[in-house]
């Protein structure tokens, strides 16, 4: 989904078993890693509003990070369609790459199934 809807994403395709964005590299990633993954389009838009949202709510904590803050304040709301669907923007000339990068990782965290470590062996 688009626009304002985008929010759910994660969960609207979570339930039907597909994971948000694509593989681009599989390499000698772990089992339970998705590898590589690239987003556009909407896929973007709907991270943005994600990651905007849970801030918001105060649903997403993160250990303090000069970087991400500067590119935060760096960073504004960039009106795409008329569905409600926004991306992030820079305000001027300096950076917002890791805005999209928390934005993208936290979309992805949030898409993939819960990890279940190997069982221990046990010993009878």
């Amino acid at each position: 989904p688009g626009g304002t809807a985008g929010v759910l994403g994660v969960e609207i395709v979570g339930s039907h078993g597909k994971s948000v964005g694509r593989p681009i590299y599989d390499g000698t990633f772990p089992d339970h890693s998705p590898g590589v993954v690239g987003m556009t389009g909407v896929e973007v838009t709907n991270a943005c509003a994600t990651f905007a949202d849970l801030v918001e709510h105060r649903a997403f904590k993160h250990r303090s990070s000069s970087l991400l803050d500067a590119h935060i304040a760096s960073a504004s709301r960039y009106e795409q369609g008329e569905a409600g669907a926004w991306r992030f923007a820079r305000k001027g000339q300096k950076p917002i790459d890791a805005v999209y990068a928390i934005a993208g990782a936290v979309q992805l965290a949030r898409s993939l199934p819960a990890y279940k470590p190997p069982p221990k062996a046990a010993i009878y």
